[in-house]
């Protein structure tokens, strides 16, 4: 089921199964649900952080390299998942400038 995801445009440098999150973009069952925490890349650019948080209010950039370890010239942009995941997750996707998109374990 994950590479049929993986697969689909809409979500094509999306490196988790968003199959796995119910209509309000929350993981887990009945008796414990939580937002699932994303992160991303993105270039050190003004313009495109004001479009990315046009996108997606709960990114937070830092300078920091993170797990998927950004470079010096970029930005590492950590957001979750919310009732609006799919639209979200899509309009990132179409992001040149964006290479993947991973899950935020926040170890």
């Amino acid at each position: 089921l994950f590479i049929a995801i993986a697969c689909n445009s809409l979500y094509s440098k999306v490196n988790f199964d968003v199959s796995q999150l119910d209509k309000n973009g929350l993981l887990g069952d009945e008796t414990g649900k939580v937002a699932l925490a994303y992160e991303f890349c993105m270039p050190k650019e003004q313009k495109l952080r004001e479009q990315i948080f046009k996108i997606d209010s709960t990114i937070v950039f830092s300078e920091s390299r993170g797990r998927i370890n950004c470079s010096d010239s970029e930005y590492l942009c950590i957001g979750h998942t919310d009732r609006n995941y799919k639209d979200v997750l899509s309009q990132l996707n179409k992001l040149k400038f964006i290479k993947s998109i991973d899950r935020c374990y926040f170890e």
